[in-house]
């Protein structure tokens, strides 16, 4: 077996070992070898392998498993029987997500967790809504103690009733509606221990909280006016301006500015307090006059350097001039430590009804395997000696609970043995399987980090592989990518190095960029990049024209347009159409895709995505589901009568509207006992009875059918299970044949047996609480794919999340002009600024005091990080061949300057300063349309 010298130093090097692997470097292989390695030489109980996916689980211990297979049926036949004992116990190996092995765990202690061994794991909606019962009562007893204080303090004093301040603890009910703060509870007890870090590290008083701000917002401003004058455009631009100032001519507007801004160059010195930028904040550009300058290029040079140091000050002058409002602080602090309590509250319900229930969310099983583990030496020390060697892949995407349960299961950052438990004698330490610590093997890649909506913390990947390496550990980097060829490398390095490369002190999260070196060969024809850059009056109109671009495209390029552009087993050859996957940032604009692909015949599989729950048949059977729990839900009727289901027109359902204005559903059930009229004029009146004997084509059948069917779908209601319902409405209506008449029949009939297959896993009873469930899957926007079908001959549709670990021999990226803006929420929480509100102006609008400007800049700067990783993961999907898509409305200078769309860092990073032209760019053809 072939190996780089770095892969083999990471599969058989003994020490600890933190892996960096970049795209396509065979990370999976490698860790598949040394668990193999390890395997053999300790056994398979004393080696933990921990990802952080059902799904990745799953593969990794397939590929263990087909390792072993080949290898067996390789083996000379004395060495046989040994492998076919690793094939063997292989099933039983400790390989698994990072909370299922926390659960055994759990289960092994009972005595010290206080955990019934059985207990439950509540998936993320149900979770969420025992939560929301649990805010609502938390909410109503806030309530009912400040109505009770203001009552005692009314009976004390009636007289002075209107100037009776509200009780600090209770101040953040005078700020938010129970709505809001439902929201924002809900969204702060799901944060778990990231959001328990912010709030323990919060002063005790509103005085004290408010001395942190201070000493944070003059930090904040002090970096930001360092970063400013630290860029290497500030630093050109402020010495092109010195260099002209002597020589600029007199009586010219420029010129006067240029001379005005280099004294205040000059002047500027290491305090921002002392420091005056209103000449930079002024600058004008008009005017100027070449005939005094005498020389264009130093006019144009002076007009650059003035443009650039106004632009690089405008964009951190919001820090550099951010300034406290005593009374609206004042009120933020006593806001944010009256949420605190009332957070307590909410998590003492929420705690009280799991440990009723005997139930465990997935933060649970993290912070009580933390807890286990820290405060029972001996339970640390059981674990220490039982394993030898722990092995987590896609440490990237760790937090940092999980951080703190890998160091105590390897004895990191001390390397040191915990003490025995009192009751376990000298000679019973001595015996351990394994004197020393478990090895510790760590692979991943900060630029690769991007989920930090599921709570990943990057930084925890650059704190555990320092403290390895300070602990006598090795690092080693997988730099040789075995996926895309010389050409493709060569171009994302270059695109890579300019987007990553920052000024300034970088921060946590933030990673440099580590180039590629390929494995692969150039290929036979030049280029391997399209970049088409499309036109649209807006952005509805764009996606659409790109769309049809894109779709087009593709069926060329299967053609042979561009001829043989795949590496395929013997050689290079012509595209197929499953050799393209189109990965998008958000999945919201799948359906402009889509549409294309149907309209032009190409055949396509969307693999990914929140559109499952909003797919057509999805929710039919969803709105069913709500119309026969609550039949005065109108939406959900209407949805159902016009469905497939029983396809209703219109008309038809106005009319029933008509005859009974109070109760859709009532004027459906009255079919029975009364006569509809049914014809525009009203004279034809026809009775239920009349009407089952017509024929199912007419207005009337449909309608006895409708009324008979969802009569009796009801009477069922509460007599059979959620799936069983299902199913019987299924076979009345004879749905299934229907939807799968329609375009993509074989894909919506996957779909309705996904969601069947959903209520069936669902440990939900009634009718009642699977809405709610539902409910809380499309509240919580669950990123669910449509159920999967062979992809064998389709392109397919998924957003960058989903391809995380896929590659393709075609990826085409659209909609890279799209922005993506952070959330303006009324809250923020972060252990690296604490808790940070927004509140309510005179007039309702949102005023951000200083700590939530100081958090919600951060958050700009964690999000504008993870959306440049992002992009290199969609980049690096691709064996062969790029196909990018952007938008034409705004210049490239517009662009650039923003850094807020994928396109502008893209022609940024590519040198396309000016307005990009149609032709050839190196390895990359642009075309505009």
């Amino acid at each position: 077996m072939d190996f780089t010298p770095a892969q083999h130093t990471a599969i058989h090097l003994p020490d600890n070992l933190v892996v960096t692997a970049g795209a396509g470097s065979g990370k999976t292989r490698v860790l598949v070898e040394r668990y193999l390695r390890l395997f053999g030489e300790y056994g398979v109980d004393a080696v933990l392998a921990v990802t952080f996916t059902e799904k990745a689980a799953r593969e990794m211990r397939e590929r263990v498993r087909h390792t072993i297979e080949t290898r067996a049926r390789a083996a000379a036949p004395t060495e046989r029987l040994e492998w076919e004992e690793r094939r063997t116990a292989v099933e039983s190996a400790r390989i698994g997500t990072i909370h299922s092995f926390c659960a055994t765990l759990l289960r092994a202690h009972p005595a010290e967790t206080g955990l019934d061994p059985r207990f439950a794991v509540l998936d993320e909606v149900e979770a969420g809504m025992l939560l929301s019962s649990s805010i609502d009562e938390a909410l109503g007893e806030a309530v009912q103690q400040s109505l009770k204080t203001k009552k005692q303090e009314t009976e004390l004093s009636p007289a002075t009733e209107q100037s009776i301040r509200p009780d600090p603890r209770f101040s953040i009910l005078e700020e938010f509606g129970l709505d809001e703060l439902r929201s924002i509870l809900s969204g702060m007890l799901l944060g778990g221990a990231e959001v328990r870090a912010a709030l323990r590290d919060l002063p005790a008083t509103p005085q004290e909280l408010l001395d942190q701000w201070r000493d944070r917002l003059t930090a904040a401003r002090a970096a930001a006016y360092a970063e400013v004058r630290a860029t290497s455009a500030w630093r050109a631009a402020s010495d092109t301006l010195l260099h002209l100032a002597p020589a600029a001519p007199p009586d010219d507007r420029i010129s006067a500015q240029v001379r005005t801004v280099a004294g205040c160059l000059a002047a500027l010195g290491d305090d921002l307090d002392m420091s005056d930028f209103t000449a930079i904040k002024t600058i004008n550009l008009q005017g100027g006059s070449k005939k005094a300058w005498g020389s264009e290029e130093d006019l144009s040079a002076a007009k650059t350097a003035l443009r650039t140091l106004r632009d690089s000050y405008a964009a951190h002058a919001p820090l550099i001039e951010l300034a406290l409002d005593e009374d609206l602080e004042q009120r933020a602090a006593l806001s944010i430590l009256s949420l605190r309590l009332l957070y307590a509250k909410a998590l003492a319900r929420y705690t009280a009804h799991k440990e009723q229930q005997d139930v465990l969310d997935f933060d649970d099983l993290e912070r009580r395997t933390r807890d286990l583990l820290e405060q029972h030496p001996y339970v640390q020390t059981r674990w220490q000696n039982e394993l030898r060697a722990v092995l987590v892949d896609e440490f990237q995407d760790t937090n940092d609970e999980q951080r703190a349960i890998i160091y105590a299961l390897t004895g990191l950052p001390g390397m040191r043995k915990q003490s025995v438990a009192p009751e376990e004698s000298p000679a019973q330490s001595q015996s351990s399987r394994f004197p020393l610590n478990p090895h510790l093997f760590v692979v991943g890649d900060g630029k690769q980090s991007i989920y930090r909506f599921r709570g990943a913390d990057v930084s925890v990947f650059r704190t555990v592989a320092d403290d390895i390496t300070a602990s006598t550990g090795k690092a080693v980097s997988l730099d040789t990518s075995f996926r895309s060829h010389q050409r493709l490398v060569s171009w994302i390095n270059q695109l890579g190095q300019a987007i990553f490369t920052r000024t300034g002190v970088e921060r946590p999260y933030e990673f440099p960029y580590e180039p590629l070196h390929a494995h692969r060969s150039e290929p036979p024809h030049p280029y391997c990049i399209e970049l088409h850059v499309v036109a649209g009056e807006n952005a509805d109109a764009r996606r659409s024209a790109e769309a049809r671009l894109l779709a087009e495209r593709i069926k060329d390029l299967v053609a042979g347009e561009a001829g043989p552009i795949v590496a395929g087993a013997t050689g290079w050859r012509k595209p197929e159409y499953s050799d393209f996957a189109l990965l998008f940032q958000a999945s919201t604009v799948f359906d402009y895709y889509e549409q294309a692909f149907r309209e032009l015949g190409v055949p396509y599989l969307t693999t990914a995505g929140r559109g499952y729950y909003g797919r057509k048949e999805v929710q039919d059977l969803i709105h069913l589901l709500r119309a026969l729990d609550d039949p005065s839900d109108e939406l959900a009727l209407v949805g159902v009568l016009r469905s497939p289901l029983f396809a209703l027109d219109d008309a038809t359902i106005l009319r029933l509207r008509f005859a009974n204005p109070n109760s859709l559903w009532q004027a459906l059930m009255d079919l029975g006992d009364q006569r509809l009229p049914l014809e525009a004029s009203g004279e034809l009146a026809v009775g239920f009875a009349e009407a089952s004997n017509a024929t199912f084509q007419s207005p009337i059948a449909r309608l006895a059918f409708t009324r008979e069917t969802l009569h009796d779908l009801q009477r069922l209601r509460g007599r059979v299970t959620v799936v069983e319902l299902l199913r019987a409405a299924l076979a009345a209506t004879g749905y299934l044949a229907t939807i799968s008449g329609l375009d993509d029949g074989d894909r919506r009939r996957a779909n309705v047996e996904k969601l069947i297959e959903a209520a069936r896993k669902a440990s939900i009873k009634g009718l009642s609480a699977f809405r709610e469930y539902l409910e809380r899957l499309l509240q919580a926007e669950p990123r669910e794919g449509e159920a999967p079908l062979e992809a064998e001959g389709s392109v397919q549709l998924m957003t960058v999340h989903r391809s995380k670990g896929l590659e393709f021999p075609i990826v085409a990226l659209p909609d890279l002009g799209r922005r993506n803006t952070v959330r303006h929420g009324l809250w923020l929480a972060r252990r690296a600024y604490g808790l940070a509100l927004q509140l309510r102006g005179p007039t309702n609008d949102l005023l951000r005091p200083v700590a939530y400007q100081l958090a919600f800049d951060e958050e700009q700067r964690m999000e504008r990080a993870e959306r440049k990783r992002l992009l290199y993961v969609a980049l690096t999907r691709a064996k062969d061949y790029l196909l990018l898509c952007g938008p034409a409305q705004r210049s490239s200078a517009q662009r650039t300057e923003s850094g807020d769309d994928w396109f502008g860092w893209l022609l940024g990073g590519l040198g396309l300063g000016g307005d990009v032209m149609p032709g050839d760019y190196g390895v990359m053809r642009v075309y505009c349309r």
